[in-house]
């Protein structure tokens, strides 16, 4: 397993409708508007990782590296 598989199954877990995000009210359910690697968002960077944007316009930007 490397990075790309890594940021592979994260992007297929964090844009599966059936993903629960805590327990929250049915109203305060946190939405993902797009999820997109580095690469994608064109993020200049040597890293891999993923760029998250939210419903509420919260961007996250989740670097992966290998540990060990």
């Amino acid at each position: 397993m490397n990075e790309q598989d890594i940021l592979d199954i994260l992007v297929a877990l964090l844009t599966e409708d059936s993903v629960q995000l805590g327990e929250r009210a049915a109203n305060a359910e946190p939405t993902l508007e797009t999820v997109s690697t580095f690469e994608e968002a064109g993020v200049a960077s040597d890293d891999r990782g993923l760029v998250i944007s939210t419903g509420d316009g919260s961007v996250f930007m989740v670097t992966v590296e290998r540990g060990g």
